[in-house]
């Protein structure tokens, strides 16, 4: 007889909670060698589960489950030992790597998308330094720049280069605190340079026949996928910042209760907030949406996300949306190649700019902590713009 599921217990800051949130990493490390693999993962999940609850967020958590944490551990059923091809990468490097992730949680916040990104850089960095025979100790910036340039051979851009060689300085930094080294090898090494492209916009012509042909389906997908068209473009948050909002995110007006308020506080980046405005259109394509939002809950559960999904999330995936989108771009006879639902993130800000929006105020609604980043849309307007006078221009149209 199968034993009867328990339901989960609130998280209660226990003597070994506290005790597991003080050690440092090097003294876990120290500690996990003379315990049991078993009992050393359930260690490990549970300061992971600690540390998911200290995080701020924007509702109300609940006691996470063990499926819900991020694959940070190995998959190898050999605790702490990865094989890459024939060589094995050393169980004190997957220690290592494992408090450098868990300082990550604590002190930055960093998602579970940006956590699988310094995992995979690592652990190709991981393979080339066993596969090199080197100590992570005492490898000197050559080793560094020899990976770099096996990364190019590999065929790889140059933005992944400098995201590779930002990661590995990260790394570093954190042995460098830990103790374990006393340089940063990756200072020594060159950036890679890197051709910064314009990002692709749609014309405001093309956005509006998009969002014309989605409220013209009338079917609960059709209502959903408005609702999700009007959002994003008309705030230019992120995808993963769209497909993640829940129904806490919606706000009532204090004046009027049965309206929702014209705006929404998202996290996006780093964990910070913002306030993101909206306009009319969209709140009707939202109201609209919400009175057909239980069609899309799965039957016996109750869900808090906005736009719920029965995928492994609980809500609809960014690829999803994305595939979405493309079907829609087929639809309306634009090329699918040239738009993503980051392109609609692009077209609202570079639209706003041609409208004489300042700069400043573009940066606060994308969430961009370096005005430079928010730069690269003057760019693209300035582009169109020397097209409308060569195109118009009297001078310009004349034949030499």
């Amino acid at each position: 007889m199968k034993r009867p599921l328990r339901k989960p217990q609130p998280l209660r800051l226990t003597l070994l909670h506290r005790l597991l949130l003080k050690l440092r990493p090097l003294q876990r490390l120290r500690l996990s060698m003379r315990l049991p693999p078993r009992l050393l993962l359930k260690l490990r999940l549970l300061r992971l589960r600690l540390l998911m609850h200290l995080l701020p967020r924007p509702q109300k958590l609940r006691p996470l489950q063990k499926h819900r944490l991020p694959r940070l551990l190995p998959s190898s059923r050999t605790f702490g030992v990865i094989m890459t091809n024939t060589h094995a990468i050393s169980p004190l490097w997957v220690g290592w790597r494992e408090s450098f992730l868990e300082m990550l949680i604590a002190t930055r916040g960093a998602s579970f998308a940006t956590l699988s990104s310094y995992r995979s850089d690592l652990d190709d960095f991981f393979s080339f330094a066993a596969h090199q025979k080197l100590a992570m100790e005492t490898l000197s910036h050559h080793a560094i720049t020899e990976y770099l340039a096996s990364l190019t051979q590999r065929g790889m851009a140059a933005s992944t280069l400098a995201r590779r060689r930002s990661a590995l300085s990260q790394w570093f930094k954190f042995l460098i605190n830990e103790k374990i080294r006393t340089d940063n090898p990756v200072l020594l090494t060159s950036s890679p340079r890197r051709t910064r492209h314009l990002p692709n916009v749609l014309s405001k012509a093309e956005v509006a026949a998009l969002v014309q042909l989605a409220h013209a389906d009338g079917s609960a997908e059709g209502v959903r996928l408005c609702a999700l068209m009007e959002l994003i473009y008309a705030s230019g948050m992120r995808v993963s910042e769209l497909v993640t909002l829940t129904m806490a995110h919606i706000q009532r007006n204090p004046k009027k209760r049965s309206e929702i308020a014209p705006y929404f506080m998202v996290r996006g980046k780093g964990s910070k907030d913002r306030i993101v405005p909206l306009h009319a259109s969209a709140l009707a394509a939202l109201e609209r949406y919400l009175s057909l939002r239980e069609q899309f809950i799965p039957s016996h559960r109750d869900s808090h996300w906005l736009f719920p999904s029965s995928g492994k999330t609980g809500h609809l995936t960014r690829q999803r949306f994305g595939q979405m989108l493309k079907q829609l771009c087929l639809d309306a006879n634009i090329d699918p190649a040239r738009c993503s639902p980051h392109t609609l993130r692009h077209s609202f800000a570079t639209h706003l700019l041609e409208g004489g929006a300042d700069l400043r105020v573009i940066q606060e609604l994308l969430g961009h902590v370096d005005i430079g980043t928010t730069q690269i849309y003057t760019h693209v307007a300035n582009t169109r713009l020397q097209k409308t006078v060569a195109k118009h221009h009297p001078l310009a149209r004349k034949k030499r």
